[in-house]
């Protein structure tokens, strides 16, 4: 049988080299803190191992007070780390098992016993490792089979961890050859771990193949979604707005005159357009639907609505803020202007194909009654100026138009589109 001491340093090892490695990955991609919180848990996992079994070379307090306390906030960094991964608030609950054991180290009676210190420690790894299957059971990065498959060995660990430490408990060890000779102990922790590192590993490399299937629904100049991503999403969408009761809206838009941009300030001004529009509908949209460059300078936003005015607002709203929008393209600051054409249909009936149909004709009309302005499917292509300020827009619209025609145009050549 292999030596306690010996097994311990090579667990430490074993979580130390892991360590190192997550430790690489966060170095060439820090916008992944989960890696360094992983790898800092992992760190303090095997440096916790390693001083427990230089037990006898080293302070004992060092080998048993701060080892253990350092082993158990593991735990911590881990929770922590799938918190960030997730994209939610950290949970304090990952003190919990160095707090237990800190509080313990207090009380002389488990201090000085090592049968008691072992159960405190078990006790410990098991709080620790259900919260960690906590939170790995909620839905978050990766699929969700993963996460409770990997959650389901956390709960084995805690369920191994209990059943150490109530085997301390009743039969108190008096040395560590004793504690590792115990059923669930140290041989099965350490097979724990590397379970546990090759599911995270797993879990990834499903987000990284995840990230690789969205790239390739994402318009690469904007950021929005493509043609493609559009009618992936919009089948889940109006799922979403079946299931609360609520219709959904299609709003179509075309940047007005955009080709013109193209061919007086360049293409660098109309790639910059683009960007700004995407960014104020994106904003506007928050979490809501999903938004679309479906090609050139068309773009659609499938939205859930409560009815046609909710769609009509945004539309507007939008139309609006981009045409007071000054769009700096060195040398240039230019201004544009959209069209849109809305269509609401109830959630049972939509279809994309049917919905985009309507709202082109809708945007056919809006450019037609001379752009800059929104037109609903079914109601009249009338001007929606209706709005306090916007005629006085467009009179500063035109001004400045005829301003540029007639050779008069401002020093820093603005030019708005009307």
């Amino acid at each position: 049988m292999i030596d306690v001491k010996t097994g311990l340093l090579l667990w430490s090892a074993e979580a130390l080299t892991l360590a190192a490695i997550l430790m690489v990955a966060w170095v060439h991609k820090r916008a992944v803190r989960s890696y360094l919180f992983w790898s800092l848990g992992l760190f303090a996992h095997g440096a916790g191992v390693a001083l427990v079994s230089l037990r006898g070379h080293i302070p004992n307090f060092l080998s048993i007070e701060i080892a253990n306390g350092v082993a158990l906030s593991a735990y911590a960094f881990a929770v922590a780390g799938l918190c960030h991964r997730d994209g939610k608030p950290l949970r304090a609950a990952g003190l919990l098992p160095a707090t237990l054991w800190v509080g313990c180290m207090f009380i002389p009676g488990v201090r000085e016993n090592l049968g008691y210190r072992a159960m405190t420690f078990n006790f410990g790894s098991c709080i620790g490792a259900l919260v960690v299957a906590h939170c790995l059971w909620s839905p978050g990065f990766a699929r969700l089979a993963t996460r409770r498959q990997l959650a389901v060995i956390f709960l084995l660990q805690a369920i191994s961890s209990c059943i150490g430490a109530v085997v301390m408990a009743i039969f108190p060890a008096d040395t560590l050859q004793q504690i590792a000779s115990t059923p669930l102990t140290a041989a099965t922790s350490a097979t724990f771990l590397v379970l546990e590192v090759l599911f995270v590993s797993k879990m990834v490399m499903d987000e990284s193949e995840k990230r690789l299937k969205d790239l390739a629904l994402i318009d690469s100049l904007t950021g929005v979604l493509n043609r493609r991503g559009f009618f992936e999403r919009f089948e889940s969408i109006r799922a979403q707005a079946m299931r609360e009761g609520r219709s959904i809206g299609i709003v179509l838009f075309d940047l007005d005159h955009f080709k013109q941009i193209n061919d007086r300030y360049g293409h660098a001004a109309g790639d910059q357009t683009l960007m700004v529009f995407s960014r104020i509908v994106a904003r506007r949209m928050a979490s809501q639907g999903a938004f679309a460059r479906l090609g050139g300078e068309e773009f659609a936003a499938i939205l859930p609505v409560e009815n046609t005015a909710v769609a009509r607002a945004f539309a507007e709203g939008a139309r609006q803020e981009l045409a007071l929008k000054r769009i700096f393209a060195a040398p240039y600051t230019i201004g544009a202007t959209v069209s849109a054409g809305v269509k609401v249909m109830a959630a049972e009936t939509a279809s994309a194909d049917l919905m985009l149909s309507m709202a082109d004709k809708a945007l056919y009309a809006a450019k037609h009654a001379g752009r800059n302005r929104m037109v609903v499917a079914g109601e009249e292509a009338e001007p929606q100026d209706d709005e306090e300020g916007t005629a006085d827009i467009d009179a500063c619209v035109r001004q400045l138009r005829s301003l540029h025609m007639s050779g008069n145009c401002p020093a820093d050549r603005t030019f708005k589109r009307g």
